[in-house]
């Protein structure tokens, strides 16, 4: 996905916003839920890439997101079910999409 506006960002991050509600309602698969959000978060980090604070706008919220609606459906029971394995999955896809943009965070 190439993004070349603010305004197809801001749809791309509304289409985000849409699919955790669809993830935390499990009213969708996972997998391509997965797919889709990091395919849209990348785009905007991408069309972004030279602002200083893209990184608290879009990584640090995706992973704040993660921690708090994925990473307790899983972390108890460890892989014990298929649905803590679903979790699971979608947290690390999360987490790798947050470790490639790690180097623009102004803290670090």
């Amino acid at each position: 996905m190439i993004l070349l506006s603010e305004e197809a960002a801001r749809q791309a991050l509304d289409e985000v916003g849409e699919l955790q509600r669809q993830v935390e309602a499990e009213e969708v698969d996972f997998e391509l839920a997965g797919d889709q959000i990091v395919e849209r978060l990348d785009a905007v980090m991408t069309l972004f890439e030279g602002s200083a604070n893209i990184y608290s706008v879009v990584a640090e919220p995706a992973m704040r997101w993660a921690h708090a609606a994925l990473a307790p459906k899983w972390v108890v029971d460890q892989d014990a079910t298929a649905e803590s394995r679903r979790y699971k999955a979608l947290w690390y896809k999360i987490s790798e999409f947050f470790d490639r943009y790690k180097h623009l965070d102004p803290d670090a």
